[in-house]
Parts: C-alpha cells; structure tokens; sequence
C-alpha cells in the first residue's frame, strides 16, 4: 500500500513527488484508502459507492477477487503492466504443455493481458505531457 502511494507512477503518468505528496494529501482527506491488487495487476483506491467489485453495505474494503475491468476506482502502474507481460509470458509457456482446447483457452487469456498492457501503454502520458 505505501509503495503504490509513494510510486513515481500513477494511472500510467509519470508523476512528480510533489503530486504524490498532495495525491496522499487528498486521499486521507476523504478517507480513501489504496489497495494493491497483485491479483488483478491494480491498485483500487476503494470508495464502496463506485465499486463496480459490489462489496458489502458497510464495506471498507474492496472485494479482491471480485476486480471488474473498467471500475472508476482502479488504476494501473507501468510495473503492472509489466507483470501483466510476464504473466502472460509463462501462461503461453504452459499452453505448450497441456491438451489443445485447454492450450487455446490459455492463449486467449494471455493475449488479453497483453491487450490490456498495451492499452495502459497507449494511454500512458510523459512528465510534459502534465505541465
């Protein structure tokens, strides 16, 4: 958790420690706390009214396997993105080694964490890009 707040990168931006310094700042104000997902390859800074991960009335935290793609209260490092990578990497290793459907089905959900690394690399913005 205090590494996903201290991190130089946010939402694929580079940010600067002054941002995060006021990002920290801003979510102890409204009482949001982050949660790292190492499942989901995400970081969700928990508000329980925007959840798409549908947690309990009363809730204060996140459902963790229940991570939706697309919730408001989700973003993602470069480091995931990278993970997300790796991940799909050794899934394709295993597909080599298990019967056809089984080995397809495994393919598709690697090629869909390469799609979704690539469309945090897409969206990513440089430290100009914020001036």
């Amino acid at each position: 958790m205090t590494a996903a707040a201290m991190t130089p990168r946010l939402e694929g931006r580079i940010v600067s420690t002054t941002f995060a310094k006021k990002a920290a700042r801003f979510l102890a104000r409204d009482g949001v706390v982050l949660y790292d997902n190492p499942d989901a390859f995400l970081v969700c800074a928990f508000k329980r009214d925007n959840a798409l991960c549908e947690p309990d009335p009363g809730a204060t935290a996140p459902r963790q396997y229940a991570c939706q793609q697309g919730c408001g209260t989700t973003v993602r490092t470069d480091a995931h993105a990278q993970q997300m990578r790796e991940k799909a990497d050794e899934i394709d290793l295993k597909a080599t080694f298990v019967p056809e459907k089984l080995a397809n089905r495994l393919r598709r959900n690697a090629d869909n964490f390469r799609k979704m690394a690539d469309a945090h690399d897409a969206t990513a913005q440089t430290t100009e890009a914020l001036k």
